[in-house]
């Protein structure tokens, strides 16, 4: 993306989605999944798609934002992804019953994610595993959470509990010793 030109086909949510993203580019190309459960029709036509164009998934950083990120990886290779954090995705004071949501987000946010976008590395061997997380005080510990958060803001990884950080970690290539080099830096913070 240069100069607020979104050159990726996004894959987003809904329809308000596609709306906050044509504000910043009035010709961004949207593929909506239409909620959470991803037919069979919308993922054949983003494995279409991701043939000839680059394919970007941008969806909320909630629950349902990761199960449909989970169902496009599992059947499209070669995507990539853009992360927004969930304090970027916080709706406004007069949507008093709203989640969080891409439509929600700053214009500076979105382009951040769409900045930072992550290749989907899939043939990469397992490289971080849940005891390399415990060892790393990033599961079971009382600062767990602080230190994901760390990780998550330094590695762009949109929001993640302990169960999906090391599946995060292996679908972005993120190696045991990059982690290490992070934590470190934070604990001499």
């Amino acid at each position: 993306m240069i100069n607020n030109k979104i050159r990726s086909v996004v894959v987003v949510e809904g329809k308000k989605d596609t709306q906050r993203l044509r504000l910043i580019d009035p010709n961004v190309r949207t593929i909506e999944t239409r909620g959470a459960a991803v037919d069979k029709d919308i993922v054949a036509l983003i494995k279409k798609v991701s043939k000839t164009e680059e394919v970007v998934v941008l969806t909320d950083p909630d629950f349902s934002g990761e199960r449909i990120r989970r169902i496009i990886s599992q059947q499209v290779s070669g995507i990539k992804h853009a992360f927004l954090r969930q304090k970027d995705a916080i709706p406004g004071k007069e949507s008093h019953h709203a989640s969080l949501g891409v439509e929600h987000a700053p214009e500076k946010a979105i382009i951040r994610a769409l900045n930072e976008v992550s290749r989907e590395e899939k043939e990469k061997p397992k490289l971080i595993n849940k005891l390399d997380l415990m060892k790393l005080k990033l599961l079971n510990s009382p600062e767990a959470r602080i230190r994901r958060e760390y990780i998550s803001e330094k590695l762009n990884l949109g929001h993640v509990n302990g169960n999906h950080l090391a599946e995060r970690l292996q679908l972005l290539g993120v190696s045991l010793s990059d982690l290490k080099n992070i934590l470190e830096k934070k604990d001499h913070e």
